[in-house]
């Protein structure tokens, strides 16, 4: 199996003391990080915008604290990134997790990208190898210390953290899946792909249950994939193998008058986890909405991530 492959080997490089990376590597699964004091601040209603310095950055990040919190309430985590260029807090209006979040019991995070430097053309990014190999940024420490501020702070149930985003943010769901699959129950991209560098050095310890939704209309990213891309069809084929799926899906297919929605199921995965692509033959770069597209992404989403722990479906 894929996963456990991968696992070894990476027991075995430990062991030899290395084997070498390109500068076009993600950064290393980051370890346990040290307790960094943050300082967090009201922002809107059950909103709190919170700042800490990771990698001699300022980084900022806004939590969404649900109705049901409370000291002896323990609730799941959902981290939802934004797309390259974008920020934290149009990402919140677009994606509009928030009344999901007061209904349904779960924080919330939307951590803000960095900015690439100015001679890169400035632009707020996940680093996640490919298009912005020429970063420098930690970004999956900045998450995992993320996790570990919000757990401190907060009753989390760690075995239910959960990834989403759009774009840039659904590439980061994928390096946060193939390096912290210790910590991430299971992830949902939006317009989203992996890197050539996601791909080829993913070492997740466990099957993770994905959810990729992608539109054929989409040119930034398109399904057919490009040169810093994997296709779609490449990356559902990784998480199928990886969880031990069957590999040929199976197709629902809801049709309205002017396009359709075809809904692909990889069945039998170890672990009753699941991965499934909900493909729009109408949909380009967006975050869909029902009244737009025919479905909701934020209810999609969570319907499907919230099936599962890091041990795998809720029974």
């Amino acid at each position: 199996m894929r996963y456990i492959i991968a696992f070894v080997l990476s027991l075995l490089l430990v062991s030899c003391g290395g084997g070498g990376s390109s500068n076009n590597a993600l950064p290393e699964n980051p370890p346990a990080p040290p307790s960094i004091s943050e300082a967090c601040e009201d922002y809107d209603d059950n909103i709190k915008r919170c700042r800490f310095t990771w990698d001699n950055i300022s980084r900022t990040y806004y939590i969404k604290i649900p109705i049901q919190a409370s000291e002896n309430n323990s609730l799941p985590l959902l981290i939802s990134m934004h797309g390259y260029g974008g920020n934290a807090l149009s990402h919140i209006n677009y994606t509009n997790f928030k009344n999901i979040a007061d209904r349904e019991g779960f924080y919330l995070i939307y951590p803000q990208g960095a900015n690439l430097p100015s001679y890169l053309g400035g632009s707020t990014h996940w680093n996640v190898g490919g298009f912005t190999s020429k970063s420098t940024i930690d970004d999956l420490g900045f998450i995992n210390q993320i996790i570990e501020n919000v757990s401190l702070n907060y009753n989390l149930n760690k075995n239910r953290i959960y990834a989403t985003g759009m774009s840039n943010g659904g590439y980061m769901s994928y390096a946060l899946a193939c390096n912290m699959s210790d910590k991430i129950a299971a992830i949902a991209s939006v317009t989203g792909s992996m890197t050539n560098d996601t791909y080829n050095e993913c070492a997740t310890t466990r099957p993770v249950p994905v959810l990729q939704i992608h539109g054929l209309r989409d040119v930034i990213v398109p399904y057919i994939g490009n040169e810093g891309s994997k296709s779609i069809i490449d990356v559902m084929g990784f998480w199928a193998q990886n969880n031990s799926c069957e590999l040929e899906p199976s197709r629902a297919v809801t049709d309205f008058e002017d396009f359709a929605i075809y809904y692909d199921y990889y069945e039998s995965c170890l672990n009753n986890t699941e991965v499934q692509l909900i493909l729009s033959s109408k949909m380009g770069h967006t975050w869909p909405w029902a009244y737009e597209e025919g479905f909701s992404a934020s209810e999609d989403i969570w319907s499907f991530i919230s099936k599962f722990t890091l041990y795998g479906k809720i029974q």
